[in-house]
């Protein structure tokens, strides 16, 4: 789930990242263009301001508007008067407010009109972009690249899960199933299998520390066993030479509380079997 997880945020970082350097290459290509195209009709366009050639004027405008993004163009002359201008609607679409959010909508280029030959300024040529039908396009190529990026990203989530499960979550839900299985009191029955293609990496270390953790705890179990077996009999043994002693004998904890009294010692203070045992001594 992590896995997945952090794979789907790094592709959609890098998503939008691609997403930013397509908006800024827009604007650079787009600035570009609406340059060169003012470039070409500039000529013409001097030409007119300077001969106040109205039908020339209207041409130049005509033909700046084949750039459909160019929504406004502006010859003036050289005091400032419109000598003709042209002007469309603005392109409308539900995205036009997150295109007002990205860049402005409305951007306008002027360039001077100059007769070379007299180097003489005659004027102004100037557009006004509509650059929602910029935005337009750039919201299309935005859209494949989103839903391309998260595809590919998913997919790679996808073969990272796999490839995590199979190498360790399987391995591990395996050795634990085995580890639930294994009987506390013989542990060293039924030791860990290393895991397939694991010998030398950590799993396979894991599964040996495990085993000779397992072979430890049962020499321990096996040792308390013998020891157990080993004190009992030693009680055993000691309980048969006290009740056959003719003498009375006594042990006390370190409270002075009776542990173990036998068969004369009961006799002569007149208890029953083990029926002293933690009393006080104090009491007998």
């Amino acid at each position: 789930r992590n896995t997945a997880l952090v794979t789907l945020m790094l592709g959609l970082v890098l998503s939008t990242a691609q997403i930013t350097i397509d908006l800024l290459d827009m604007e650079r290509q787009s600035d570009q263009l609406v340059r060169q195209v003012l470039s070409i009709m500039r000529e013409a366009a001097a030409e007119s301001a300077y001969s106040f050639d109205q039908a020339l004027a209207d041409r130049v405008v005509t033909g700046l508007f084949e750039y459909k993004p160019i929504y406004r163009a502006v010859i003036l002359e050289d005091f400032g008067n419109q000598l003709a201008a042209r002007e469309r609607p603005q392109a409308e679409g539900q995205l036009k407010w997150l295109a007002e959010m990205l860049l402005p909508v409305e951007k306008t280029y002027s360039i001077p009109l100059v007769i070379e030959r007299h180097n003489q300024n005659v004027g102004e040529l100037r557009v006004s972009i509509d650059r929602f039908l910029i935005a337009q396009e750039f919201f299309r190529r935005s859209g494949v690249v989103l839903s391309t990026g998260i595809i590919w990203t998913v997919a790679l989530a996808l073969i990272l899960v796999v490839m995590f499960y199979s190498t360790l979550t399987k391995p591990f839900l395996r050795m634990s199933s085995a580890i639930a299985e294994i009987n506390p009191l013989r542990p060293a029955d039924k030791l860990l299998s290393v895991p397939k293609r694991h010998d030398d990496d950590e799993l396979g270390l894991l599964a040996r520390t495990i085993n000779e953790v397992l072979v430890q705890f049962d020499h321990s179990l096996v040792e308390r066993v013998r020891a157990e077996q080993a004190l009992r009999e030693r009680e055993t043994r000691l309980s048969g030479i006290m009740d056959n002693v003719a003498d009375g004998i006594i042990t006390l904890d370190e409270d002075l509380r009776i542990e173990t009294m036998n068969s004369a010692a009961e006799a002569l203070f007149g208890y029953a079997d083990g029926e002293a045992v933690g009393q006080p001594f104090v009491t007998l």
